[in-house]
């Protein structure tokens, strides 16, 4: 079973209930779920003969329009029977870290524009200032073929990066989804069908529990740049072998409620695979999963 819950999904758990005693028994099944996670039997009476099995499927739903989501999600079992507490068990549900993705965003090499073209008899008259390397046939069929590695260029403003999702959708200008990341790593072909060099912009509101310090571990085999409240914190325009801590940062201000993370990534190829890990020290350390990140739909 996949242990994580995404904004307005629904995950089935099956409880198996044994008796493995000589006498009937009456189970009185009380479930407490906590961070607006919602669940379809919250309380019920089980009948359950000597020597005998039941399986009871609950079904745990994280609402769409939830506030937030949590990245620990602790659900309790209390079990009495004729009063008397029998046992308590609990799970997790890990919750799915919401993003909100903006592009995928491309442009050619070197930029044609409208006014570029007009003003010239050919498009090949702009090559004159392509910054591919070759020959003048190398520069006019990755023209034709392929897109600009750019690091560089910011295609939105923070402000549109932080607008709620499906804000002025009938005037945007460019692709705006909800990215659920529910392991350590993603790859960009997770979220779009877009194969060449782009850029995407992912931002979370992530909510601290208190001012603290925290390392952070990076994991990119493409360039990307974090920035955390407005400043940058981390650039790589390289690309490298992924190891999931490709890149340490150290001490590390949170402030306590929300704070503003965008990640621009940029791919150079297929391979675009990166990782953003909150831990307690810089390496081989405990993660840190009491974090919460508001809902793109509620930005």
């Amino acid at each position: 079973m996949d242990p994580s819950i995404a904004l307005g999904e629904s995950k089935t758990v099956l409880m198996v209930f044994r008796n493995r005693g000589s006498s009937d028994k009456v189970l009185d099944c009380c479930i407490e779920t906590v961070n607006g996670i919602c669940c379809s039997l919250p309380e019920f009476t089980l009948e359950l003969p000597a020597s005998c099995d039941k399986q009871i499927s609950v079904v745990f739903t994280l609402p769409i329009e939830a506030d937030a989501v949590y990245d620990r999600n602790i659900v309790r079992i209390c079990v009495s029977s004729n009063g008397e507490e029998m046992l308590q068990k609990e799970f997790g549900l890990a919750g799915a870290v919401p993003w909100k993705l903006s592009g995928p965003f491309w442009r050619t090499e070197p930029i044609c524009t409208t006014e570029a073209l007009l003003a010239n008899h050919s498009y090949i008259a702009l090559m004159k200032d392509s910054q591919i390397q070759g020959s003048e046939t190398d520069k006019v069929r990755h023209f034709h073929l392929n897109f600009a590695v750019d690091t560089d260029t910011e295609f939105i403003t923070e402000r549109k990066l932080f607008e709620s999702l499906g804000k002025g959708e009938g005037n945007a200008v460019c692709e705006q989804s909800l990215a659920n990341v529910r392991e350590d790593s993603f790859r960009l072909e997770d979220f779009f069908g877009f194969q060449g060099p782009c850029t995407a912009y992912f931002s979370r509101i992530l909510i601290a529990p208190e001012d603290m310090e925290t390392c952070i571990q990076i994991g990119h085999t493409s360039p990307f740049s974090l920035s955390i409240n407005g400043s940058i914190v981390a650039r790589r325009d390289n690309c490298d072998n992924w190891t999931g801590e490709n890149v340490h940062l150290e001490h590390v201000r949170l402030n306590r409620g929300e704070n503003r993370i965008v990640l621009r990534a940029t791919r150079v190829n297929k391979d675009a695979k990166f990782n953003l890990t909150f831990s307690k020290e810089a390496t081989c350390a405990e993660h840190i999963v009491s974090f919460a990140s508001r809902n793109p739909y509620c930005f």
